[in-house]
């Protein structure tokens, strides 16, 4: 059973991105329309309790107001969440089951201002599923018009809703150079084609003082950032990244990929702060650098530190690697941030090897190695995921027989215009209708078959049980390679930290993200 909602520990979320233009849902109608449910329901508005996203788009649940908003809620600070539609939420069937099923749970009701939602019983969570899944379609059409026109701006040489990098300022969406930034600009240029590194750069300027924007002080991936621009050379690029069509099946894929050429390139669009020829000697010297990404990759399975590629800096969200003190001495992980740009912007110590190695493998231990608790969560993960197939079947039989009634009525219409009961132009306005949602339909149906195929492709109880979850029991008499593979098959990330000038005194700061359920 659900608490009950306390008036006072209500909570307001808003979302609004830049897709989202002239769909009525700006932030002022969102929070008009939250707090005149609130009124209605007879609760009370928190300022305390109002989350709001500007600019964030609802394809993840990585959002800053979002992640507070999450954690206002494990601490049983909040009792009922209020959204004006449940796309403001999210728009990803996977990300809003797992939050408000999964995640949330007994700890909190969730409210739409404009739609009936109840998932406490088996009717409405079918609606909320229902939604859920119109609200992902919808966001992919969206998408796709917004590219489309995105795309025929920068063809045309204008801004394509580009956000003014460093050098630049946007005016009536067109870009205009600021002198103080250009002239860093030109800076980073000059010292990289002298010979300078990018991490000697981000050095020096921050030891100038010298801040970029929204940070503190710079590190080598901004730098790269500023080096790789064809826009500080005048040409307006539009396309250079696109989606990772691998990102999520393999560990380690990044999410954009770099194409080979940009999708538009219009040159001379822009006011330049360098010359063309500069922009290509740098980028040449680029090119013939050695690029160890690429040189080790799965560097992090083969490294000899438990915890590479899973544990990032709690203070700056920076990747810890591991460093010996001295050969044959003690191991740490290392910030990377603070090793890029300086104290200024990480004032993380080093973290001794041995003691958080221990935490994590300790609450790893006490999650999945008792065998009762292993067999309970592959109990759970089962049954949920029986649950949603058996609800998306029942979403795909409910598509088949409201297209077969499409088709019914369509023939229906044919045979009362032969008989006169019907004008041409009535026919083809009737028909034009049964058509546009006819397509809907078949995009819905075709999204909830790949949907069906992709939960029928996860693992049984018997693959799930024999390949994976054993192994924890023999942990200690795995190898290092097996123990690395095993943690990141539960874990998601771990966060750590602790100041350098207190790292004997302060405890450490350590957070692990597990995953809903193992990747086998």
């Amino acid at each position: 059973m659900r608490k009950d909602i306390h008036p006072n520990q209500v909570a307001i979320y808003i979302r609004w991105s830049t897709d989202d233009q002239g769909e009525g849902t700006t932030l002022a109608v969102q929070r008009e329309g939250c707090k005149a449910y609130l009124l209605s329901q007879g609760w009370q508005e928190s300022p305390d309790l109002i989350f709001v996203d500007d600019g964030y788009s609802g394809a993840t649940l990585d959002r800053p107001a979002l992640t507070r908003l999450r954690r206002q809620v494990q601490a049983g600070a909040v009792d009922c969440v209020v959204v004006l539609k449940l796309d403001r939420l999210s728009r990803n069937v996977a990300d809003m089951v797992h939050l408000v099923i999964e995640e949330w749970g007994d700890l909190c009701h969730l409210k739409s201002a404009r739609e009936a939602i109840d998932t406490t019983n088996h009717a409405g969570r079918m609606f909320f599923y229902t939604l859920t899944s119109f609200a992902e379609w919808e966001r992919a059409t969206i998408r796709e018009r917004t590219f489309a026109g995105k795309l025929k701006r920068a063809q045309a040489g204008q801004n394509p809703g580009m956000k003014a990098p460093y050098g630049y300022t946007s005016v009536g969406g067109a870009f205009q150079v600021v002198p103080e930034e250009a002239d860093i600009v030109r800076c980073i240029f000059t010292q990289y084609q002298a010979g300078l590194g990018a991490t000697r750069i981000a050095h020096e300027l921050n030891q100038q003082g010298i801040p970029y924007r929204s940070r503190p002080g710079w590190d080598k991936t901004e730098v790269h950032r500023v080096l790789s621009r064809p826009l500080y050379c005048g040409d307006l690029a539009f396309g250079v990244r696109s989606r990772n069509p691998r990102h999520g099946k393999q560990p380690g894929q990044p999410f954009w990929v770099r194409n080979a050429r940009p999708l538009a390139l219009a040159e001379g669009a822009v006011p330049p702060i360098i010359s063309r020829e500069l922009f290509h000697q740098v980028q040449a010297r680029k090119a013939s650098r050695p690029n160890p990404r690429n040189q080790q990759s799965g560097r992090s399975l083969g490294s000899d530190y438990l915890l590479t590629g899973l544990v990032r800096c709690a203070h700056c969200n920076a990747a810890l690697y591991g460093r010996r003190q001295s050969p044959g001495g003690r191991q740490y992980y290392v910030c990377s941030g603070r090793h890029s740009s300086g104290r200024a912007v990480c004032n993380a110590g080093h973290l001794p090897m041995a003691e958080l190695d221990a935490h994590v493998i300790g609450l790893f231990l006490r999650r999945h190695g008792q065998s009762a608790t292993r067999d309970r969560h592959v109990s759970a993960y089962l049954a949920d995921l029986d649950q949603e197939q058996g609800q998306i079947r029942h979403r795909l039989h409910q598509a088949d027989t409201r297209l077969q009634r499409l088709q019914e009525q369509a023939a229906r219409l044919r045979r009362e215009y032969r008989a006169g009961a019907l004008t041409a132009p009535e026919l083809r306005e009737h028909l034009a209708e049964i058509t546009a949602e006819e397509s809907e339909l078949t995009g819905h149906h075709r999204h909830l078959q790949q949907l069906l195929s992709t939960l029928a492709a996860l693992p049984g109880p018997a693959e799930l049980c024999a390949r994976i979850l054993p192994q924890i029991d023999p942990w200690a008499i795995l190898p290092l390679p097996d123990r690395k593979h095993l943690l990141r098959c539960f874990i998601a990330q771990v966060r750590a930290h602790r100041p350098a000038h207190s790292a004997r005194r302060a405890p450490l700061i350590c957070e692990v993200i597990w995953k809903a359920a193992p990747e086998i």
